[in-house]
């Protein structure tokens, strides 16, 4: 009788010992996996980051050449030269309408660097729930929906 009582509480014990190591490796594989999914994040942040710095040499870029322009019409009209004016004014106007197409795409580019940021934050803040983390998540899905709408529509144009 008391082998078969200490056999069945070997049993349980181990049972238990079983129990507590699966939760702990669940426990562990969970911030792996959170781990991977912040790595990833950072990963596309950075590549978004370094989209957001070359839009914004670009508008730059195109704000220089819109000023350039301006003068030279200025510069133009001064010499009597209205054809070469009319020629920058032109020319102004065609930048004009891909400046503003990178404009746009740069404050969505913003929006999106900012949900990813706040998403990363979540991920790394032990008291964040799930529920927080599902909403930031949507929402970095809508913007990302609306960025390639934007897309898909500045290409149509």
């Amino acid at each position: 009788m008391p082998a078969r009582f200490v056999d069945r509480l070997k049993t349980i014990v181990s049972a238990e010992v079983s129990a507590f190591l699966d939760a702990q490796e669940d426990a562990s594989q969970g911030e792996s996996d959170t781990e991977r999914q912040r790595a990833l994040l950072r990963a596309d942040l950075g590549a978004k980051l370094a989209e957001h710095y070359r839009l914004s040499k670009s508008t730059r870029r195109g704000d220089e050449a819109l000023e350039d322009l301006d003068q030279k019409a200025a510069f133009a009209l001064e010499k009597g030269r209205e054809d070469l004016a009319k020629a920058a004014l032109s020319r102004k106007i065609d930048i004009q309408s891909g400046h503003a197409a990178a404009r746009r795409a740069l404050t969505q580019l913003e929006r999106e660097i900012d949900a990813l940021e706040d998403l990363i934050a979540l991920l790394a803040d032990p008291t964040s729930g799930p529920g927080d983390v599902e909403s930031k998540l949507a929402e970095l899905e809508r913007l990302q929906r609306e960025a390639s709408a934007l897309g898909q529509s500045e290409k149509g144009a």
